[in-house]
C-alpha cells in the first residue's frame, strides 16, 4: 500500500517521471524513413526499460510484497541500455537472436534468484554468490561489447569524415558510463535510507536527460546515418577481396 514516508513519495514521483519519459520514447517525433530503422529500435528498447522500471516501482509502492527484485531489474536495465545505445552506432548488432539469448540468460538467473530466496526452506549461500558472480560477468561483458562497438564506430567515422564528426555522439559514451555507475550503486545500496533516495533522484535525472537526448537525436542522425549504415565495412572489404581472389583463376582459365 502507498505510504507517506519520503522514500515512498520520491519513489512514486520518480516512477511517474520515468513512465512518462518511456511513453514519450514510443510516441514523440518517431521518424518513419527506412534509414531510421535502428534508431526506432533503439528508442523502443529504451522505452521498454523505462516502463519496466517504473512498473516495478509502482508495484513496490502500491502492493505489499516481501519480494525485492533488485537483482532482476538491474541486469535487465543493463541489457536494454547497452543494446539501445549500440543500436545508435551499429545498425546490425542488435538482432532478435542475440537479444533473445541475453534475455533467456537473465530470466533464467532471475528465476533461480526467486527460487533460492523464496521457495527453498533456506537460501543456499553458494548459489547466491554464484548468481552475483554471473551478474558481474554480464556487466563486464556489456561494458566490453559497448566500447568495442564504439571503437568500431569511431574508426568508421574517421574514414568517412575529414573532421572529428564522431565527437558529436560522445554523449552516448557519457550516458553509458553514468548508467553503468548508477547501476552498480543500485545493486549494492540498501533501500529506505538517504543514500538510496539520492540514487533514485540521480537515475531519474539521468533517465530524463537520456530521453530528451534521444528525442533530439533525430536531427543529428540525418548526418550520422551513413556511418551507422557502414557497420560492417571491414567485412564487406574482406568479402570483396575473397570474391576477387576466387574469380581471378576462373577468368584466367576462361581465356585459355
Amino acid at each position: 500500500m502507498l505510504q507517506s514516508d519520503p522514500y515512498a513519495q520520491i519513489s512514486l514521483l520518480s516512477a511517474v517521471i520515468v513512465f512518462t519519459m518511456g511513453i514519450c520514447l514510443f510516441t514523440v517525433a518517431m521518424p518513419t524513413e527506412p534509414q531510421f530503422r535502428n534508431y526506432r529500435l533503439s528508442r523502443r528498447l529504451l522505452g521498454v526499460a523505462y516502463i519496466f522500471l517504473s512498473g516495478v516501482h509502482f508495484a513496490g509502492i502500491f502492493i505489499d510484497s516481501a519480494i525485492h527484485v533488485d537483482t532482476i531489474v538491474a541486469p535487465f536495465q543493463a541489457l536494454m541500455f547497452t543494446f539501445a545505445l549500440i543500436a545508435l552506432i551499429d545498425n546490425r548488432f542488435v538482432t532478435r537472436k542475440r537479444l533473445a539469448i541475453q534475455l533467456a540468460i537473465i530470466f533464467a538467473l532471475s528465476a533461480l534468484v526467486l527460487v533460492n530466496r523464496y521457495v527453498l526452506p533456506r537460501p543456499i549461500v553458494w548459489v547466491a554468490y554464484l548468481i552475483h558472480a554471473i551478474y558481474a560477468g554480464l556487466y563486464i561483458h556489456y561494458v566490453w561489447i559497448f566500447f568495442r562497438e564504439y571503437r568500431n564506430y569511431k574508426r568508421r567515422a574517421d574514414g568517412f569524415f575529414s573532421g572529428d564528426e564522431y565527437k558529436r555522439l560522445r554523449w552516448i559514451v557519457r550516458v553509458f558510463v553514468m548508467a553503468a555507475v548508477i547501476g552498480i550503486f543500485g545493486g549494492v545500496l540498501k533501500e529506505n535510507n538517504i543514500y538510496f533516495l539520492i540514487f533514485i533522484v540521480g537515475y531519474t535525472v539521468l533517465y530524463s536527460y537520456m530521453a530528451i537526448r534521444y528525442i533530439n537525436y533525430v536531427g543529428l542522425f540525418y548526418g550520422m546515418a551513413p556511418i551507422v549504415s557502414e557497420t560492417r565495412y571491414e567485412d564487406s572489404v574482406r568479402k570483396s577481396k575473397t570474391t576477387n581472389a576466387l574469380e581471378t583463376p576462373t577468368r584466367s582459365t576462361g581465356r585459355k
